[in-house]
């Protein structure tokens, strides 16, 4: 049965036109206590861009609408928390301030400590804090599916986001806090268990000096109009998402791309073919795609297999799989460094980059610089096809494979009829 649907854009302006007008920034005039991490090189943000957001917040550039529905989304996962935990909060969003630095702070929510199960709390505590505990400062984050699962399997969190609370922690005097963390893909989740992660942090006298000193300095950079140096490269994650990455950070080093120039030599494939090769193209490579991702679940269950019997081999039918393990070699660079020097070891040493990015990390070096050396010269052309995902579709469509039947063999009348008419 055909579908009479048409595919409109009729109230998707008016979303999206909603979540830029509340997209509205002041010109932030103090230091935050979301810059701590960033203060002491272990955040999501770096020095440089706290530095333009405290000096010319104005060249901020827009987020996309995307990036700001997330943020939405993660408005609403708090409330929703705040919502559930209700009976147990109080003093919502604390202002805290440190007026030595100028900076600002506000706490999401704390919780009454006589309403919990004081027994078991003052047992987990017992070797760490003393005297009374208080109540807790409560640190509320929502994380999307990959970073969720990263937390869980390690038992740690963003250093970003304990530097936050231990700045609270200074700030308040408090002697601890929690942090809750959701995941806001809830069937991320294993079954039958919430989707979420609570941790004590307590308070670190020694890594609050060091926040506090950070901050210092930055916000000295600031008034000195001293801009720190780019601790990420041009490609990562970091710049990527940053607002000032186009506007003043990287836009004065325009990337030189390389054109392809046509070929008089070469035909160009008339529009109908061209038109069905594209859509033949982007087909298969998906078909590939699901087919690689079938063949990832199989392996995982062989896999399994052979840790759980210990076995090396398994034949089925005529198909035989083996499970060995390849010994890997790896070369003693602090011997190859103190042997032949420096001059030398660069020579040979095949991880030049991860040299360079220890530098840039180390802030022994600016990551413009790295970024300026290097020469682009044509390579090896590549064929990309993929379909383009506007602001307003946000559906990945997935093709499933439909298995073949066997022919069924013809009857004995079928094959008279065949022989006369062949005849």
């Amino acid at each position: 049965m055909e579908q009479k649907i048409i595919k409109s854009n009729i109230l998707l302006p008016f979303l999206e036109a909603s979540y830029r007008e509340e997209y509205t920034e002041y010109a932030r005039k103090n230091l935050r206590a979301s810059d701590a991490g960033a203060a002491c090189d272990e955040g999501e943000k770096c020095e440089r861009e706290i530095f333009y957001d405290l000096t010319c917040p104005e060249k901020k550039s827009l987020l996309s609408t995307g990036s700001l529905t997330l943020f939405d989304d993660g408005r609403l996962h708090e409330q929703d928390i705040r919502r559930r935990l209700r009976l147990i909060l109080r003093s919502p969003e604390r202002e805290l301030s440190d007026d030595e630095i100028g900076a600002r702070g506000k706490i999401d929510n704390m919780v009454d400590f006589r309403k919990l199960d004081m027994a078991a709390i003052k047992e987990i505590l017992r070797d760490h804090v003393e005297g009374e505990l208080g109540d807790p400062i409560l640190e509320i984050k929502s994380l999307n599916e990959f970073q969720y699962q990263l937390f869980a399997a390690s038992g740690k969190i963003s250093q970003s986001y304990v530097d936050q609370v231990q700045y609270y922690l200074y700030l308040s005097k408090i002697k601890w806090a929690l942090i809750l963390i959701k995941n806001r893909n809830s069937s991320g989740a294993e079954k039958g268990s919430l989707p979420y992660l609570e941790f004590i942090i307590l308070p670190d006298e020694k890594r609050q000096a060091e926040i506090r000193a950070g901050l210092k300095t930055v916000k000295e950079c600031a008034f000195a109009g001293v801009i720190p140096p780019r601790p990420f490269l041009r490609e990562s994650s970091k710049c990527s998402y940053c607002r000032f990455r186009a506007s003043i950070c990287w836009g004065a080093d325009v990337v030189r791309t390389i054109e392809v120039k046509p070929d008089a030599t070469i035909e160009a494939p008339a529009q109908e073919i061209l038109e069905s090769a594209v859509l033949l193209y982007n087909t298969t490579n998906r078909q590939i795609k699901d087919l690689e991702k079938q063949a990832d679940e199989a392996r995982a269950v062989i896999e399994r297999f052979f840790k759980a019997t210990g076995k090396g081999e398994l034949i089925v039918e005529n198909v035989k799989a083996t499970y060995i393990q390849i010994e890997k070699t790896r070369m003693d660079k602090g011997l190859l460094l103190s042997e032949l020097g420096p001059a030398k070891f660069a020579v040979i040493s095949e991880p030049v980059r991860k040299l360079i990015e220890k530098a840039i990390e180390d802030r022994q070096m600016d990551a413009g610089l790295y970024d300026r050396a290097k020469i682009k010269e044509p390579g090896t052309t590549q064929l990309r096809v993929l379909e383009l995902k506007t602001t307003t579709e946000r559906v990945t469509r997935g093709l499933t494979t439909t298995p073949v039947a066997a022919p069924v063999p013809a009857s004995a009348k079928v094959k008279k009829i065949r022989k006369r008419k062949a005849k």
